[in-house]
């Protein structure tokens, strides 16, 4: 147990937590198999880390992945291809058009995504 002293414990999680290709609507997927064997999910480990008082933040690199240019964003018509700066290519993924129609619905899509796969407890 993490003793209080005032003072927030955190457990940052990295980007190269994520599979190297999103979901159905091109979202960030957590690499359960190779990343949280021990804890079998991403859930499982905020689990444990939450049960040992600590804090869990999740950094994502900001960009879809390349492979991914075809899906459609989800509840939109967009594709996340028509919303890549393909000017910007790095780890597999591409930056956004940040000023383009489709960037914040994706966005909102992943972090709702991710906070239904292990509760709202974690994000939002």
């Amino acid at each position: 147990m993490v003793l209080t002293s005032g003072f927030d414990y955190y457990c940052s999680i990295d980007s190269g937590c994520s599979l190297n290709g999103g979901d159905q609507y091109g979202r960030i997927v957590p690499d359960n198999a190779n990343i949280f064997t021990w804890y079998k999910s991403l859930a499982g480990f905020v689990d444990h880390a939450h049960n040992k008082g600590y804090k869990v933040g999740i950094y994502l690199l900001p960009g879809a992945f390349v492979g991914d240019g075809g899906i459609t964003i989800e509840n939109t018509t967009i594709k996340i291809g028509d919303v890549l700066n393909t000017s910007v290519t790095y780890n597999l993924q591409q930056a956004f058009n940040w000023g383009a129609d489709g960037v914040q619905q994706w966005h909102d899509s992943v972090v709702y995504n991710l906070a239904s796969i292990h509760g709202t407890r974690a994000l939002i």
